[in-house]
This record gives C-alpha cells, sequence and structure tokens, in this order.
C-alpha cells in the first residue's frame, strides 16, 4: 500500500514517482538548491566577517622584535642623607618588562641642608607600522604592575627658616611619531600615572600591589602608506630634603623581584 498525500499524484514506497510527484519533486529540488545556496552564502559571509573587521587591527606583544631601548638613572645626596640604587634601571625586549630598584634618606643634621634622591628611566621605541586605515586610529597600551613605594616623613620646623618634603613617583609618557622616509614628526602623546605623592610635612605614603592592568591610549588620523613608532618613556623618581628643623624622611621604589611594569601589548586600531 502506498502513502499518499492529497493530491492523486504520489510517489510509492518503491520511489516510483506519478507525473504529479514528479513536479512536485523538481519544486523540491529547486527549493532544496535556493536554500542550500543561500546558506553556503552566508557561511561565506559569516567566515569572512572576522577577518574584514579585523583587517584594520595590529596588536603587538612580546617578544618585541625590532623594538629599542635606553637606560638612565642617578643617585644622589648631600649632608646628613644618603642613596643607594639596588637594581638598576632595565627594559627586557623579551618580556616587555622594566625593572628598578632604589631608596634615599635624609635627616636633620644641625641647620644645614640635607638632600637625597633616586632616578631610574628607560625610553623604548616600538618598530615600525603602517597607517591602517587612513582615518583616526586608536592606539591602546596594556600594562601589568606590581610595584612597592613609598614615602615616610616626620618634620618640626625650626624657629628660622626650615622646610621639608618627600616625593615618589612613576609614570609612563607615550609619544606617536610619524617616521615616514626619515621624518620625525610628533603627533600626539598621552600620560600613564603609576604611583605618586609629595609631602611638605609629616607624612606617610605605602602602596604595594600584586599585578594589576591599566591601560593607556592615544588617538590620531595615521596615515595609510606612512610608517610610525610609539615612544615611551618609563620614569621613575624619589627624593627626600630637610633644611632647618627636625625630623627625618626616605623614600624607596621597588619594581624588581616580584615587582616590575610589564607591557603586555599594543594595539593599533
Amino acid at each position: 500500500m502506498s502513502r499518499r498525500s492529497g493530491n492523486a499524484d504520489s510517489t510509492d514506497e518503491m520511489g516510483r514517482s506519478s507525473p504529479g510527484g514528479e513536479r512536485v519533486g523538481r519544486k523540491a529540488r529547486a527549493a532544496l538548491s535556493v536554500s542550500v545556496g543561500f546558506a553556503t552564502l552566508v557561511t561565506v559571509l559569516m567566515l569572512a566577517a572576522p577577518f574584514a573587521s579585523a583587517a584594520g587591527i595590529v596588536t603587538i606583544s612580546a617578544p618585541y622584535t625590532g623594538w629599542s631601548s635606553s637606560n638612565s638613572a642617578s643617585t644622589s645626596s648631600y649632608g646628613c642623607a644618603g642613596a643607594h640604587q639596588g637594581v638598576a634601571p632595565t627594559w627586557s625586549s623579551a618580556t616587555g618588562t622594566f625593572n628598578y630598584a632604589a631608596r634615599a634618606n635624609a635627616s636633620s643634621c644641625g641647620t644645614g641642608y640635607n638632600y637625597g634622591s633616586i632616578y631610574g628611566a628607560s625610553t623604548v621605541t616600538s618598530a615600525g607600522f603602517g597607517g591602517t586605515h587612513g582615518q583616526t586610529s586608536y592606539i591602546y597600551l596594556e600594562w601589568n604592575m606590581s610595584v612597592a613605594a613609598r614615602a615616610a616623613l616626620t618634620f618640626t620646623p625650626g624657629t628660622g627658616y626650615s622646610y621639608a618634603y618627600a616625593s615618589v613617583s612613576g609614570a609612563v609618557y607615550a609619544y606617536l611619531i610619524d617616521v615616514t622616509n626619515g621624518s620625525f614628526n610628533y603627533i600626539t602623546t598621552s600620560t600613564a600615572t603609576l604611583f605618586g605623592i609629595t609631602f611638605s610635612g609629616t607624612g606617610l605614603y605605602v602602596i604595594q600591589t600584586g599585578w594589576a592592568t591599566t591601560y593607556q591610549y592615544m588617538s590620531a588620523t595615521l596615515i595609510k602608506g606612512h610608517t610610525y613608532e610609539v615612544q615611551l618613556t618609563i620614569y621613575t623618581y624619589g627624593s627626600v630634603s630637610i633644611y632647618g628643623g627636625t625630623g627625618s624622611g626616605a623614600v624607596s621604589i621597588g619594581l624588581a623581584g616580584t615587582h616590575g611594569l610589564t607591557l603586555e601589548s599594543l594595539t593599533v586600531y
């Protein structure tokens, strides 16, 4: 017995078709062909979409091949003061990590001037990259930092002229530079403050963090066909000074050992 639709013509269990069934079969195959073709087109568009949206995005992460860096540091002291650098400033292109550690102190010593300071920095220059689409672009810097920094000051003013202060700070200055055909034109800049405090009287500042992420960004029109670089200055500084009066102070910066500042990635969108 064959199964039948509402029409007289149908297809039996052996697959034989009547004329009406054949017409229905052709229509079904045509509809199936259109359906498969549409599904294929949608699939192609869906596969192409992520590449299209990502075509203008460039992300760079460690190791930072073709990047360069230079380092600078100083310690100074005068009077009843001292300064010591434990770890010289360095930036690693292999990991993107900046390390540095130093401390300084000063205390009252008669009526004289007492001063100690520390400074450590790295200037990092990226490899060149091209303008992506000739429109407004965004440059994102993802940083990961763990730091131990401290500033402490106790001070009692004297009867004459006297003052005291303690200061510690860290920041990253980013510059976008057009270097097309050997040129060197600053396009825009951005500053990210990492930590910092200044006392002009008795006070205490302590920051000790685990690894945490922070972001820094710039925006500018990148001309298609031009070549650009990002220059980063990682800057840390601390100082303590006492003149007249009675007191003592100390500052320290720890971005070494279990601490540091790492550039996780640079993205141009």
